[in-house]
């Protein structure tokens, strides 16, 4: 491969990852929109919550020796 083709090659590629990039900051962006809004992902969030509080007591119970390390 030239020097050119390599380039045009990466010079195109860099394009593809921008265009990937800004779908994902739009995406995000209507996450969070929604998130604030109340448009459906309060269950979402309540969720994520559940699964850290149980993590937390699970680390907690395992610090303080009421569940074996097995």
């Amino acid at each position: 491969m030239d020097a050119k083709t390599l380039i045009t090659a990466l010079a195109e590629e860099n394009q593809r990852l921008r265009e990937a990039l800004e779908l994902l900051t739009v995406r995000a962006d209507s996450l969070v929109f929604a998130h604030h809004h109340g448009n459906g992902l309060e269950g979402w969030h309540k969720a994520i919550d559940g699964v850290d509080r149980a993590l937390t007591q699970a680390r907690v119970a395992l610090s303080s020796g009421e569940v074996s390390h097995d």
